[in-house]
Parts: structure tokens; C-alpha cells; sequence
């Protein structure tokens, strides 16, 4: 992983965190670019034991705010959160998200 690369700056993102799982590009750049999504705040990267070229993942959950993504990448995992505009939108962002992959 390139840390430049995947260095994440702008008023959307927030935390300590600013890099991201290369498998998460496509998720991040369709956050980072949809107008009902307030701020990203990106989780520590953590490794898997057991590195995969078959499966990628994601699930989605409702939090105060917002929804809690939890991405499986190739050889890692990242929890990222999304807060939104409006509470009332989760559904179709979370559509937008599952539909990344």
C-alpha cells in the first residue's frame, strides 16, 4: 500500500486515520463524491492472517448519525464511518455502498 496513495485529506475526512485499504478506492472516492455524506472518518487498517484474491466484502450499519462500513479487503479490514446530511437517506446510501463493490 502506497501511504501517499491513499493519503486522504479535505473537510470530509476526519481522525486520526487518513489511509485506506487499496481494495477500498472505489468505496472511498463514491463517499468522498456523494453530497448526503457529511464527514468519513476512516478506522485502523488491520491485517487478515489468510491473504485472498477471491473475496472483498462489505456490511453496513445504522449508527446515531450515520451508518458504521465495515470493508474486508484482499489481505486487510477497515471500519469506516459515514455521517450524513439526513438520517432519512441510510437506506439509499447504503445501496450506493454495496453497489461499490
Amino acid at each position: 500500500m502506497s501511504a501517499n496513495k491513499n493519503l486522504l485529506s479535505g473537510k470530509k475526512f476526519n481522525g486520526r486515520h487518513t489511509t485506506y485499504l487499496d481494495d477500498a478506492e472505489d468505496l472511498i472516492k463514491t463517499l468522498k463524491d456523494h453530497q448526503e455524506i457529511k464527514t468519513i472518518s476512516l478506522g485502523e487498517i488491520k491485517s487478515l492472517r489468510v491473504i485472498s484474491r477471491e473475496k472483498r466484502s462489505v456490511k453496513c450499519s445504522e449508527i446515531q448519525g450515520g451508518m458504521l462500513i465495515t470493508f474486508r479487503g484482499f489481505n486487510g479490514r477497515q471500519m469506516i464511518r459515514v455521517y450524513l446530511v439526513d438520517q432519512g437517506r441510510y437506506g439509499e446510501i447504503e445501496g450506493i455502498v454495496l453497489k461499490s463493490l
